[in-house]
Formats: structure tokens, sequence, C-alpha cells
């Protein structure tokens, strides 16, 4: 599932092997269905996903052109298929040949699908000792909303509460809201206002700094060296001397 801003649409990007046309559809999901997968992540097990006709969005065959290998690869710009702004769907692609690429109402097992549901506000969360704080941002600009409420939901679709966005664009959860179990355990951020709403899922994994180049100076095969000057001042036209030390 992805969360993209209001009035955008994403990419599907697959990679494909032995395949020469694919079958792309996009069907309309409730908000309601839309919002409980994001607090739950199990929806897909459950049958929500239905392809009841009268919720198609858009579909089209699409012919590959793969390499000597097999292997072909797909980008699929859903802005361009005309969706309504702001709705939640299902984006699928399934393999097809020439004999099945007639619309079907039945998933394969190899079907690869994305849920995109879009947010009007950028939503973000840090959890420090004992609070949470939780901002709410403008996509283009980054400008914090210094205004409305963030409300905190639990798996099981409970009220955790509700908080105010303070005037420096932040609004704090106590962390022993944070530390619930199972069904209780937090799961959705949201944010309600004339403007549409805004989502931050708590299921996703936290951004790990693993992922981030912050490891600093690779050590030197040979060691590190260090320079220093004899003083701090100098002079326009004196010379500069440096004294070395190897680490």
């Amino acid at each position: 599932m992805v969360l993209v801003p209001a009035g955008r649409a994403p990419s599907l990007q697959v990679q494909w092997v032995g395949l020469q046309r694919v079958q792309v559809k996009v069907q309309a999901l409730l908000p309601a269905v839309a919002r409980r997968l994001l607090e739950s992540e199990q929806l897909s097990e459950k049958g929500y996903f239905d392809n009841n006709e009268s919720k198609l969005l858009h579909q089209q065959v699409i012919t590959l052109q793969p390499n000597v290998y097999g292997e072909a690869s797909l980008n699929v710009d859903l802005s361009k298929a005309d969706l309504p702004a702001g709705s939640a769907y299902l984006a699928r692609v399934s393999p097809c040949s020439d004999a099945d690429c007639e619309f079907t109402l039945y998933r394969r097992y190899d079907d690869q699908q994305v849920v995109v549901l879009h947010s009007r506000y950028a939503l973000s969360a840090l959890v420090a000792d004992s609070e949470t704080p939780v901002s709410m941002g403008d996509f283009d600009s980054g400008e914090l909303i210094t205004r409305g409420s963030i409300e905190l939901l639990a798996k099981n679709s409970e009220f955790l509460g509700s908080f105010a966005i303070r005037g420096n664009g932040y609004a704090h959860i106590p962390n022993a809201l944070m530390r619930g179990q199972n069904g209780s355990a937090p799961a959705l951020l949201i944010n309600e206002n004339k403007h549409g709403l805004s989502y931050l899922s708590l299921n996703e994994s936290p951004l790990s700094l693993a992922q981030l180049p912050v490891d600093g100076a690779d050590t030197a095969v040979l060691g590190d060296g260090y320079l220093r000057t004899e003083r701090g001042v100098y002079r326009g036209g004196e010379s500069v001397y440096f004294s070395t030390k190897k680490a």
C-alpha cells in the first residue's frame, strides 16, 4: 500500500520474465476499506478486494517488449489513466497470454497489486522519551500546518485520542498510548479537514539509519593522517608549516 499526495498518481514499475502481454486494471475502493487496510494490513486476505465491475476505473492490455533473455520491464503511469482525484483504488497488473487477455473477473496467483491512497498533507512522527511529536506539512512547500488536530487509531479501529496541533506545528502524543499490544497497538494517525484526509500508517517499519549513508569516512588501508599548523593565525604572504600525525 502506498500513500501519495492528493491529486497525484504514481507510476507502477513491474518486471516479468517469459511474458508477452499483461493486463492492467484499476478498481475503486471505498475510503473506509482503504482506511481499515492502513490500520490492519490484513484485508487482502479476507476477500475485501473483489472484482465487481461497477468499481472498475481503468483497464488496458499492454504488449511487452522482452529482451533476448525474455525479460521485460513495464512502467504504467497512472496519471494518464484519468482516475478520479483523491480516490482510493487498487491497481493490479496480471500476466496473460493471447488466449486469456480478455478482461477476466478472477485473480491470478501471480498478480502484482498495490493499493493507492491519497493524503492531503504529509504526516511524520518521532518517538521521544516520554511523548511522540507529530507534525503535518505541505507536500510542496514543506511548511508545517499549525492548526487542527491529529487522531490516533488502533489496529482494531479503537479511537485512542485526539491531539491538538500547537502553534509550533506539532501535536504531542503521550508514549503510554504508543505501547499498546495486539489489537490495541497504535496503527494510524489521521487528520480530517475541509481540504481532505491525511494519513500516516504506524504499521510501517521505522526509518533505520542503517539504510542511510551515515557511517562517516571509510577507514584507509594505510591508516588516517592528520595535519596541524604551528599556529592558528597568519598574516598575508607568510609561510604555513604543517606537522603530521598518523592514527
